[in-house]
C-alpha cells in the first residue's frame, strides 16, 4: 500500500482489544463483505480547527468530513509554523455504540494533504492504534483494514502538516472520514444522508417565479443538466434594493428528520447571480412556527459555483425546512432578489432525538406582538420621547431596538429633539429585534411646526454660465442658493475672489472650469449647501475664418486671424493706425 507505515495494531493494542472482546461479546464469527454496513458517526470533539471566515463559517468545519462529500473538507490545521500550534489536530467520533469494525477510510482533500496521519480506535477509556499513514496524494482514498475489533469510538490525529504552498502557508484538510461494520444493526442499515426533496412542497413568503425549478433536479453550473435547460426559481425578483425578508424552501405533509441542506446557485457564463448574502438556515416543527437551525446563520455569504451544501451540528425534525434572507444580491436580469437553480433536503444520519428548539432561536415575526405607534406633532425647540416596551413586546426573551430617520434609540426609549429641524413631516421606523431574523418594525410620523433653524439648498444641482478670454465675469451667487431664514448668510467658492455674495472669475484661456460654492447661514456651517458652477471659457475679440488665396487654403500661424488677399492688411482702432504684418505660411496638406 503506497505510504503505509502501517503499525496495524501493534500486538499490546491488539492483545487489549481481544481481550475486552471476549469477555463482553465472546467470539465474533466472521461475516462476508456483503454485508457491511457504514457506521454512523458523530463528533465528540476536536482540535486545532482552522480560524474561518465569519462569513463562511461554513468551509472549514469539523461537520465536512463526515458529510458524505468528498467535496468538502475539515480545514484542521492553520498557520505559518512548521510544527503544529498546540497539540496536534484530531478528531474524535463516537458511534453511538459498540461496534465490531471491519475497516476505517480517510479520503483526502485536492490540496493541503496531511504527511502524515494516526488512526485510532476506542472502546471505553482504552485507545489503540489501528494504523498509521504517510505520502498521501492528493483526493486518495486510505484504507486501513482492522481484524473485526470491537470499538464505540475512533480517532483521527494529523501528526504532521502538507508541505508549505508559494506563501508559506501549511495546514491539514481532511475531505472525508468513515467507519465500516460487519454488525447488522437497524442503525447501521440507515441510508447516509437520503434526499428526502420529494414529496416536499415549495413555499414562499415572497412573491415568487418558477417555483417548481428548486426541485426539478436539473441544477449544474453552466447552465445544462442532460441536455435540459437549468430554470431558475426567483423569489422577490423586481426589488431596487438588496433588503429582504424572505423564507424559501418547502413543506411536508409530515415531519422529517433532516441533517443537511444544500444550495446550487443560479449562474449564467460561470457567474453566480442571485445567491442569498445574509441568511440562515430556518425550520418548523409543527409547519407553522419558524426557528433557525443551531450555527447555520451565514453572513456575506460566498457561494461555489456548483453545490452548496449545509450540514446541521443536530438532528431537527421538521415539517417546514429552507432559508431566511435578510440581504440578496443582484440577479441577472437587474435589480435584486433571490435566485436559485436548486434547493435539497436529506435525512439526519445522527443517533437519538431530535433536538428541542429554543425560544431564543425563533425566526418567526409573530413572536413580537406589538400596538400601534400614533403620528405625533412637535412644537419646535421640543423634545419628545417614547417607551419601546409598551408598544413592543415577546415572550420568548429580551428585545433590542433599532431606529431609522430623526431621532435614535437608547435602549428602550426612543427620543428626538426638535431644536434645529424645519418645520415638517419627519418619517421614523424603528424596529423591535429578538434576533437578527425575528424582528418588527413600527413607522410614524413626527410633524414639526413653528420650526426652529431653517436650512440652505441648492436652487439647482448644476448652473452653468459663459465667460470670455480676458474679461472679467461676476456672479452673485444669492441666485444659486434657497433660504427663507433671517440669518445672514456667508459664501464661499473653490475658485475666484468672493466679494459678499459675488463671485469674480477671470480667465486667460479658452477652456471648462467646474467651481464649488458654498452657502451656510453664520451661525451654523452644518445648515449650509454646496452648488456645482461650471464656466465655460471662449476666446474674446475678433476671429475670423481661413480662406483662400490663389485657390490654396491659407492659415495664420499664430491661429487666431486670417487675412486674405496681401501680405499685410492696415487696421484702425479707437483713431490709431495699427499695422499688424502676419506671417502666411501654406498650409501642409
Amino acid at each position: 500500500m503506497h505510504g503505509k507505515k502501517c503499525k496495524m495494531l501493534s500486538v499490546a493494542a491488539v492483545a487489549l482489544f481481544l481481550i475486552l472482546s471476549v469477555a463482553i461479546v465472546g467470539h465474533v464469527p466472521s461475516v462476508d463483505a456483503d454485508t457491511e454496513s457504514r457506521i454512523t458517526l458523530s463528533i465528540s470533539s476536536y482540535s486545532g480547527e482552522w480560524k474561518a471566515d465569519p462569513g463562511n463559517p461554513g468551509l472549514t468545519r469539523p461537520q465536512n468530513a463526515i458529510d458524505g462529500n468528498a467535496g468538502t473538507a475539515w480545514y484542521c490545521q492553520w498557520g505559518k509554523a512548521d510544527n503544529c500550534y498546540g497539540d496536534a489536530p484530531s478528531m474524535t467520533l463516537s458511534f453511538g455504540s459498540e461496534k465490531t469494525v471491519r475497516r476505517i477510510e480517510v479520503t483526502m482533500a485536492d490540496d493541503f494533504v496531511p504527511q502524515d496521519i494516526k488512526i485510532e480506535l476506542g472502546r471505553g477509556g482504552a485507545w489503540a492504534e489501528a494504523g498509521r499513514f504517510d505520502g498521501m496524494a492528493a483526493k486518495q482514498n486510505v484504507v486501513c483494514p482492522v481484524p473485526d475489533q470491537t470499538a464505540d469510538k475512533l480517532r483521527v490525529t494529523v501528526m504532521q502538516k502538507s508541505e508549505p504552498d508559494n506563501n508559506g502557508f501549511t495546514l491539514a484538510k481532511i475531505a472525508e472520514i468513515a467507519a465500516y461494520s460487519v454488525s447488522s444493526a437497524a442503525l447501521d442499515a440507515l441510508p447516509y444522508y437520503t434526499d428526502v426533496t420529494a414529496g416536499g412542497v415549495v413555499l414562499c413568503s415572497d412573491q415568487a417565479k418558477n417555483s417548481d425549478a428548486l426541485s426539478d433536479g436539473i441544477f449544474t453550473e453552466e447552465g445544462r443538466d442532460g441536455g435540459a435547460v437549468v430554470t431558475k426559481f426567483y423569489t422577490d425578483y423586481s426589488s431596487d434594493t438588496d433588503e429582504c425578508d424572505a423564507i424559501t424552501g418547502y413543506r411536508f405533509p409530515s415531519a422529517k428528520n433532516i441533517g443537511k441542506l444544500t444550495l446550487w446557485g443560479a449562474s449564467k457564463q460561470s457567474r453566480i447571480f442571485g445567491f442569498p448574502r445574509d441568511f440562515a438556515i430556518v425550520y418548523s416543527p409543527d409547519g407553522v412556527s419558524w426557528y433557525v437551525v443551531p450555527n447555520q446563520i451565514y453572513r456575506d455569504f460566498t457561494p461555489s459555483g456548483g453545490e452548496n451544501a449545509f450540514v446541521f451540528d443536530n438532528k431537527i425534525s421538521a415539517r417546514a425546512v429552507g432559508i431566511k434572507a435578510l440581504r440578496s444580491s443582484q440577479i441577472s436580469g437587474g435589480g435584486y432578489g433571490i435566485s436559485l437553480a436548486e434547493m435539497r433536503v436529506f435525512s439526519s444520519p445522527l443517533a437519538g432525538d431530535a433536538i428541542t428548539p429554543s425560544p431564543q432561536d425563533t425566526a418567526d415575526p409573530s413572536a413580537i406582538t406589538t400596538v400601534p405607534l400614533e403620528n405625533t406633532v412637535l412644537d419646535g425647540e421640543k423634545t419628545f420621547s417614547v417607551d419601546l416596551k409598551k408598544y413592543f413586546t415577546c415572550s420568548a426573551g429580551e428585545l433590542s431596538f433599532s431606529s431609522k430617520g430623526v431621532g435614535s434609540v437608547s435602549g428602550d426609549v426612543y427620543s428626538l429633539d426638535a431644536k434645529g429641524l424645519a418645520s415638517g413631516r419627519y418619517d421614523v421606523t424603528v424596529t423591535a429585534s429578538l434576533n437578527d431574523f425575528c424582528r418588527k418594525s413600527l413607522s410614524f410620523t413626527v410633524t414639526v411646526q413653528n420650526g426652529g433653524k431653517m436650512f440652505v439648498s441648492a436652487a439647482a444641482a448644476l448652473t452653468e454660465r459663459t465667460a470670455t478670454t480676458a474679461k472679467e465675469l461676476r456672479v452673485n451667487m444669492t441666485q444659486l442658493f434657497k433660504y427663507s431664514g433671517s440669518d445672514s448668510l456667508v459664501f464661499a467658492a473653490s475658485e475666484g475672489n468672493v466679494d459678499g455674495s459675488v463671485l469674480s472669475l477671470l480667465y486667460d484661456a479658452v477652456g471648462e472650469h467646474d467651481i464649488i460654492v458654498e452657502c451656510y447661514p453664520v451661525s451654523d456651517r452644518s445648515l449650509g449647501a454646496t452648488a456645482l458652477l461650471r464656466v465655460k471659457v471662449t476666446r474674446g475679440g475678433l476671429e475670423l475664418s481661413p480662406l483662400t488665396v490663389e485657390g490654396s487654403e491659407y492659415e495664420s500661424p499664430f491661429g487666431g486671424f486670417m487675412i486674405a488677399g496681401g501680405i499685410a492688411g492696415g487696421l484702425a482702432l479707437a483713431g490709431i493706425a495699427v499695422t499688424v504684418i502676419l506671417l502666411i505660411r501654406r498650409k501642409t496638406a
